[in-house]
């Protein structure tokens, strides 16, 4: 019974008029910032890239050797950053910064949905399993 209330209140929570969700079967999280100007929200988007960046960039090893010199991310784990979205892998924990196969848990999606009509910004979070896309569940959300 726990987990049914839980169920209900998240789902209570996240039909916000004015964002709808198809199917929110895995972790997802849905900030609202009401009263927000266009320029505003895409500081907002802004700003969340560039502290994205910070935390995927190339940086000195805090001991340089025989190793490596650097610590970097591999490749396929480097986020992909779109118009609305970020693409990137998170942690058992749902947090940013994996860049390993073992540490790469989720497939995780960063999107920010703008409804000029109520001013309003929604900053999604969405969590699927790393083999399935989480773009189709952000692309369907809309403004009503």
């Amino acid at each position: 019974m726990k987990y049914w209330s839980s169920l209900i209140l998240f789902l209570m929570a996240c039909s916000t008029p004015g964002l709808m969700y198809d199917h929110p079967d895995h972790p997802l999280t849905v900030e609202v910032t009401q009263e927000i100007s266009a320029e505003d929200a895409k500081e907002i988007q802004r700003q969340t890239i560039i502290g994205l960046q910070a935390v995927y960039a190339n940086e000195r090893s805090p001991y340089p050797g025989q190793i490596t010199n650097v610590q970097e991310c591999a490749t396929e784990f480097i986020p992909e950053y779109n118009e609305n979205h970020v693409l990137l892998y998170s942690t058992v924990s749902l947090g940013v910064g994996a860049c390993t196969e073992d540490t790469a848990i989720h497939r995780m999606l960063i999107g920010w949905r703008y409804c000029e009509s109520q001013e309003t910004l929604y900053t999604i979070q969405y969590h699927t399993p790393k083999d399935e896309n989480p773009v189709t569940f952000f692309e369907s959300m809309r403004c009503s």
